[in-house]
């Protein structure tokens, strides 16, 4: 009963997350929406991602700094940096070298 604008914005996080899961889109992009809302939430979204990624005719862009996350659902990785791209490619290569880049940054 009340507008979506006066919802927080961890809420409108689920509610488009809600949205994108039940849409039957070639495209989605998410943006960290993995890492907002309770455990209870973080697992089934997470494991929808995973649903929703298996479908081979759907391409899914997942923005996140949550490499433990992108390592565990992606299968090709871009890594961007102050705007550059750093390097594309298979996920546990990318992931080893950002996150030594980020030890040393």
């Amino acid at each position: 009963d009340k507008p979506v604008q006066t919802y927080s914005s961890g809420m409108q996080s689920k509610l488009g997350f809600a949205f994108t899961a039940i849409l039957k889109t070639d495209i989605i992009l998410v943006d960290e929406v993995l890492s907002v809302g309770d455990s209870h939430f973080k697992k089934k979204s997470f494991n929808k991602m995973k649903e929703l990624i298996a479908e081979r005719n759907r391409t899914v862009v997942i923005v996140s700094h949550n490499t433990s996350t992108i390592q565990e659902i992606c299968e090709k990785v871009i890594w961007l940096h102050d705007g550059d791209i750093k390097m594309i490619g298979p996920t546990e290569e990318v992931a080893d070298l950002y996150e030594e880049f980020m030890e040393q940054y």
